[in-house]
């Protein structure tokens, strides 16, 4: 997008706010990569450089420049197409495409400009963020698709019918924007998941794990949590109990909803975020440690989307996947997606399991 300067005359800074490394005439016309935070972002002499926005007026229709998302785990970037690398970007890293040409974007990353090679860049719509949840085109979208599947047939069978009843709309969006089979997705997310995201009083489904807020807030207040909270040093995931006083009974709680969030309230009435840490969400069960994997800044903008809208369980599992994951759904490799999602020791099972119910969809739809 074209700007133009206001100011008689206007510094060039290295940084906002940072060293002067020039100055402009007012009615000077700049091509800006990005304007933020009250500064414009262009290029100066090969190089990133800053003036202040405050001082400039839009000329040009467009109003912000096209962004792309890397997809693979690592990518060169180059000083001029085809020449030495000057920096590497990191797979889902959103870019700013300043120029595409010839095979080649041009693009900017910790103060450089350079190039990268098209074919692995992903170019994003406007509205549209890196992640499934900034999509303001998904987020619109009905869940239900027009066609509805019957409810016939092996168990996979009917729990995949069920899943495309409710949300095949948006999982087939979905899985056209990851480039794999429409079944594939809905195989995962009913494997994962079973499709179900909220309980009978319309709270999100959870379970909340004492070992991870000993980890988070316990270990720093042991004679507190230790008062209100076991579990099995040995097998952290297991022999899991609470307490609101001190000199009540041990409850255990996973498998009753209810309790799991009286544990949780609890817990987070003594620290939020070292709770919403503790807690995995919603259909896809994703930790609130996770919450960066999924595009959100902090775990609390993670907790109230998942509290909100079943849709944005749905957004998190495929946000929570990386290009490895992806690539293997491509490949319909269901066992290397369920090693590097599940783990290695359940991924042959996993992996098998995700591969039924695939097979079962093909069967109905």
């Amino acid at each position: 997008m074209e700007i133009k300067t206001t100011a008689t005359v206007l510094n060039i800074r290295r940084q906002p706010n940072g060293k002067i490394v020039g100055r402009v005439p007012k009615d000077t016309v700049i091509e800006a990569i990005e304007i933020d935070n009250g500064w414009v972002k262009f290029e100066y002499k090969g190089k990133i450089a800053y003036l202040s926005s405050q001082f400039t007026q839009n000329i040009d229709a467009k109003t912000s420049v096209q962004k792309g998302i890397v997809k693979p785990n690592l990518l060169n970037m180059r000083k001029k197409p085809g020449g030495k690398i000057i920096d590497r970007l990191r797979g889902n890293t959103v870019i700013n495409i300043i120029s595409d040409e010839n095979g080649w974007i041009k693009t900017d990353s910790n103060g450089k400009i350079g190039y990268v090679s098209a074919q692995f860049i992903k170019k994003l719509e406007a509205g549209e963020g890196a992640f499934f949840y900034q999509s303001n085109k998904l987020k619109a979208l009905d869940l239900k698709p027009e066609k509805q599947l019957s409810n016939e047939g092996s168990r996979e069978a009917k729990v995949m019918a069920k899943t495309w009843n409710k949300y095949g709309n948006l999982l087939y969006a979905i899985a056209q924007k990851l480039e794999i089979e429409v079944a594939s997705a809905i195989a995962v997310l009913a494997v994962e998941s079973g499709g179900k995201g909220f309980g009978s009083d319309e709270k999100m489904i959870i379970r909340f794990e004492n070992h991870l807020f000993y980890t988070y807030w316990g270990k720093a207040n042991i004679g507190t949590y230790n008062k209100h909270f076991q579990y099995n040093k040995s097998k952290q995931w297991q022999g899991h109990k609470f307490r609101s006083e001190e000199n009540s009974e041990w409850e255990n709680f996973h498998g009753n909803q209810i309790k799991e969030w009286e544990a949780f309230e609890f817990a987070k009435s003594i620290d939020e975020k070292a709770a919403m840490f503790s807690i995995s969400m919603g259909a896809p069960q994703v930790m609130g440690f996770n919450y960066k994997k999924l595009g959100y800044s902090d775990v609390t903008a993670m907790y109230n989307n998942f509290c909100s809208d079943i849709r944005f369980h749905i957004f998190g599992l495929f946000d929570f996947f990386n290009s490895r994951m992806i690539e293997a759904l491509k490949n319909k490799d269901f066992t290397t997606f369920a090693r590097y999602y599940n783990g290695a020791g359940q991924a042959e099972r996993y992996g098998k399991v995700i591969e039924n119910y695939y097979e079962s969809f093909l069967g109905i739809k």
